[in-house]
Formats: C-alpha cells, sequence, structure tokens
C-alpha cells in the first residue's frame, strides 16, 4: 500500500508541473480578456459613459486584474490549481533550481518570482503549512457554482480533500504537542470525510492509513536525526495536494 502510494505521488507530482506550464501557456489569453473586463468595468464617468479615444480619463480609471485572479478560478477547483501552483515552485527551490525554466512569461514570470521569493522569506516548512491553509480558507469562501450537480461534484472531490488537510494538520499539531494517535482517531472516526470521489478511492480506509503513517514518519524521522515538524507537514501537503489531483 506505501509503495503504491509513494507510486501515486510520483505522478502526481509530475501533473503538477504540467499544470504550472499549462497555466504559463493560458496565461497571455487570460491577461487580454481580464483587462478588457477591468477596462470595461472602470470605463465610466458620472453618467455612465465616456469617449473611449479620452486616453487620459482611460488610464485614470483602469485598473488591472491581479494575476491570480486571471489565473485561477474561482472556484473549488481553482482552489487545488493555487495550490499545485505552489507545490511547484516550492519543489523548485527545494532542489536549488530556481524558475527560471518555468517564469518566461512576461505576465505570469513576476507573479512567480513574487511567489518564489516568499518561499525563500518564509522557508519550505512555514510556507507548505500556510499553503494547506490557505487551500481550507479558500473552499470555505468559494463560491458556490450556478450548476447544482456542478457544485455536488467539486465539493465531493475538493470539498472532501479540505476536510483531509483538516485532519491531517490537526494530527501533525497532535504529535508535535505529543497525543496519542488514538486521540485523534477517537476524535475523527465518526467524521472521516467521503475520498470516493478522489486521487485515494481505490485506496481502503485512506484517512486511518494516513494519520498513522503520520505517527510512523513522526518515529523514523526522530530515528535518522532529521527535523519531525519538517517532515510531517512536507508529508501532509503531499497528501492533500494528492487528494485534488
Amino acid at each position: 500500500m506505501v509503495k503504491n502510494l509513494r507510486r501515486k505521488y510520483s505522478s502526481i507530482l509530475f501533473i503538477a508541473i504540467c499544470v504550472s506550464f499549462v497555466v504559463v501557456a493560458l496565461s497571455g489569453i487570460s491577461l487580454s480578456k481580464a483587462y478588457a473586463q477591468s477596462s470595461n468595468a472602470d470605463q465610466a464617468c458620472d453618467d455612465g459613459k465616456y469617449d473611449p479615444s479620452d486616453y487620459k480619463k482611460w488610464k485614470e480609471t483602469f485598473k488591472a486584474t491581479p494575476v491570480e485572479d486571471m489565473v485561477f478560478r474561482k472556484n473549488k477547483r481553482g482552489c487545488a490549481h493555487r495550490m499545485a501552483f505552489t507545490m511547484v515552485l516550492i519543489k523548485h527551490f527545494k532542489s536549488g533550481e530556481g524558475i527560471d525554466d518555468i517564469a518566461k512569461s512576461p505576465i505570469l514570470g513576476p507573479y512567480m518570482n513574487e511567489q518564489y521569493d516568499l518561499i525563500r522569506a518564509k522557508g519550505v516548512t512555514k510556507a507548505q503549512k500556510e499553503m494547506l491553509e490557505s487551500y481550507q480558507s479558500c473552499i470555505k469562501e468559494a463560491p458556490e457554482d450556478e450548476d447544482p450537480s456542478e457544485e455536488y461534484d467539486l465539493n465531493m472531490r475538493y470539498g472532501a480533500c479540505s476536510k483531509l488537510d483538516t485532519i491531517l494538520m490537526d494530527t501533525v499539531e497532535s504529535i508535535k504537542n505529543r497525543r496519542s494517535i488514538n486521540s485523534v482517531m477517537s476524535k475523527y472516526e465518526r467524521s472521516f470525510p467521503d475520498l470516493s470521489e478522489t486521487a485515494y478511492s481505490e485506496i481502503e480506509d485512506p484517512v486511518p492509513l494516513f494519520i498513522g503513517r503520520l505517527y510512523q514518519k513522526a518515529q523514523s524521522s526522530e530515528a535518522e536525526g532529521q527535523n519531525k515538524y519538517d517532515v510531517l507537514i512536507e508529508y501532509a501537503s503531499q497528501l492533500v495536494l494528492g487528494c485534488t489531483l
């Protein structure tokens, strides 16, 4: 089971990297649409209209759409794409590769470099923890899809992964505070999320398995002289990302 999970994650990380390149390729298209929408929305004076040829007025009222709003959809799927995007940057940072090879877009490049610099300033562990927290809040704040059936699908997949996120982060904190695995299991055993519509649909009892793996990771990391908290946050982030893909 563990070997299968590791193999699954390898393919997941490859998909995440592909996502970043697709984002770069599509950013130019998104920008032109977003600029047009922003321009149309803001080109209005007191009576609601003015001459489009009035560049001065246009410049005063124009507001560029933030890159994040252009790239990531305002729904639960967009929350997952944002997390995958962050994980790609973290992977590049940890490898020491830099992001010159994937940040060539004149539109997305500056944003990627900005996020990369934030990872450098925060450190990997803090960046991963904030990424997991951001995913939870993003899911809670994401507007519902107009199509009830689509919203149901989004919630069954990305909403369920957010619940897994909550449990895994709490497990990490429980390990840090020396609470037993039984205390975590008893806390969540009646509310384990249904992951049947996620990437973990074929794993039997995935949530108890992942909780157990975190406790095993804690023991092995201490034996190997690693920073336990760093190892656990990284592993939890891998599991949550894997859930969404």
